[in-house]
């Protein structure tokens, strides 16, 4: 709640001006509820005119239709810039959070928190701007309703403390199953986005019905919790039902005493009615909008959980003589224990292969030089130059595409340097013709191996002098022999520019290229020659 609160905060002119349009609103009721009176009085004593009448109720309903357009529209307004503010902070926070954060937290996860969740900060606006106007509302016309019989008035407020109490119990079992709701969404998402990936698998070997129970087990699960849901809101309309009828009904059977023994007049049992509706409509809507503010808490409180996070200052490294992990132990959360003191000591200019079995901590070892994963304890050290501003370049294994277009996925940013460009496609065969024909193409129309040479031609577009080059498998979706022209291509690129590579290779007759050969095997990194 504190971002949107913070948030509030800022927008302040638009929240004082909803607090006007209540008041408006508010005095509306009252006027209404006057004008009854005034109405039926004046028909009883024959001192009505039409004039008056209809004057006096063209006034009151545009003063109510003032109010209500304003409130309305700064409602829209509020919730409108605070629900773009939350998809900015948002994505924000996902892009500056740490690497291993987010594969904690998993693809569903930030799919049903933008899509859904960040929509739940509506719906908390909404509803807790309405729980402060109802109240306003409610204690107005009760003390108004109190002026016109304070011992009737008393009678029949008893009744509502029944109503908030189920409310106020409902209300949190409803909660709670909103939260269990949202672990299930989670899930659903994760399993769609592995059925998208893996549809060719799927079908090539027809496990349809396997993926499709799957999915059918977990909204079973999420129906289970809409029939509870339902069944929890059933039993509040149901109490509230038969609460919120009471009232009138003590007073409909009051009135016929009343307004025989001449202690009310018809209009005042008009006025009376009127307010009584005015209190026993917003009580029980108080109750329904708390529980709908509970809910959505729970999908606010969820995105505030990253949105406010202490975060890495600086993801990015420059300006550094090399790289040395001192004492590093590394595991996933809940996880096998990857690299126990390891210590490292890398030079600038080298070329470094690293080798070992599948799921020894390669990759792990490369994502803490790149400051991707924090280690659980030790310290990777860069040892800094001020007079250097080298960074660090990767080559994934699974070539990321950020974009469509070929070109823009190389260049990423800013404008783009047309003879280095033009330079890199033609030496990773990128170059299908002209740069312009290139820019023309998607990148849904080239093979694994392009995408592949795509990774290679953006890394080698930004690598600079003396930086870090990390391959992690970069080579693997080619040839043989492109395979080798991708080898001999990035290696010249080491000699330029003095870089410091780091190369992930399962190939053990691939090592004779490498300077030296650190082994990752038994929780431990350390060199082979």
């Amino acid at each position: 709640m504190s971002y949107v609160v913070c948030r509030l905060k800022k927008h302040g002119v638009s929240v004082f001006l909803i607090v006007i349009s209540t008041i408006i609103r508010s005095t509306f009721a009252l006027g209404m509820a006057g004008y009854s009176k005034y109405v039926f009085d004046g028909i009883e004593s024959r001192s009505a005119t039409f004039g008056n009448v209809l004057l006096l109720g063209l006034f009151v309903t545009a003063w109510g239709a003032v109010g209500l357009l304003l409130k309305n529209i700064c409602i829209d307004s509020l919730v409108g810039r605070l629900s773009y503010d939350m998809r900015s902070a948002y994505m924000a926070s996902v892009i500056q959070c740490p690497a291993g954060k987010l594969k904690d937290m998993g693809e569903g996860r930030i799919l049903t928190d933008y899509s859904q969740n960040i929509g739940a900060v509506m719906e908390l606006v909404r509803s807790g701007l309405e729980l402060i106007t109802i109240p306003f509302e409610l204690v107005i016309s009760l003390i108004y309703l109190y002026y016109c019989n304070w011992i009737l008035a008393t009678v029949v407020l008893v009744t509502f403390p029944v109503i908030l109490l189920s409310g106020k119990f409902i209300g949190k079992q409803i909660q709670k199953i909103r939260s269990r709701y949202m672990i299930h969404e989670d899930n659903i998402m994760n399993l769609i986005t592995r059925i998208v990936k893996g549809i060719e698998v799927i079908k090539v070997h027809n496990y349809q019905p396997t993926m499709l129970k799957e999915f059918q087990n977990q909204i079973d699960g999420q129906l289970e919790l809409d029939l509870r849901r339902a069944k929890y809101n059933g039993i509040f309309s149901g109490v509230t039902d038969f609460f919120m009828g009471l009232p009138f009904t003590i007073v409909y059977s009051a009135a016929i005493f009343l307004v025989t023994g001449s202690r009310f007049t018809v209009g005042t049992l008009t006025l009376f009615l009127q307010l009584l509706n005015k209190i026993t409509v917003p009580f029980v809507a108080y109750s329904n909008v708390l529980m709908r503010f509970k809910g959505a808490k729970v999908s606010v409180d969820r995105l505030e959980e990253l949105i406010l996070e202490e975060k890495i200052s600086d993801t990015s490294i420059s300006g550094f003589d090399g790289v040395a992990f001192e004492n590093i132990t590394f595991h996933y959360p809940n996880g096998k224990l990857l690299l126990k003191d390891c210590t490292l000591s890398l030079e600038n200019g080298k070329y470094y292969g690293i080798i070992g079995g599948n799921g020894t901590g390669k990759s792990t070892l490369c994502k803490l030089l790149m400051n991707l994963y924090q280690p659980v304890t030790g310290t990777v050290t860069y040892r800094k130059n001020a007079q250097k501003k080298n960074k660090i370049v990767y080559i994934e294994d699974n070539p990321v595409i950020l974009f469509d277009d070929i070109i823009r996925n190389i260049v990423v940013e800013g404008q783009a340097d047309d003879a280095r460009l033009e330079r890199i496609l033609q030496e990773t065969e990128l170059k299908f013709g002209t740069v312009d024909n290139i820019e023309g193409k998607r990148t849904d129309e080239l093979s694994a191996g392009l995408l592949q040479r795509m990774a290679i031609a953006r890394a080698l577009y930004h690598v600079g002098e003396e930086d870090i080059l990390v391959i992690d498998e970069g080579f693997r979706a080619l040839d043989a022999e492109n395979r080798n022209k991708m080898y001999k291509l990035v290696k010249s690129y080491q000699k330029k520019y003095h870089l410091l590579v780091m190369d992930i290779t399962h190939n053990i007759n691939e090592t004779d290229r490498f300077d030296r050969v650190i082994l990752v095997e038994d929780e431990k990194a350390h060199f082979t020659n």
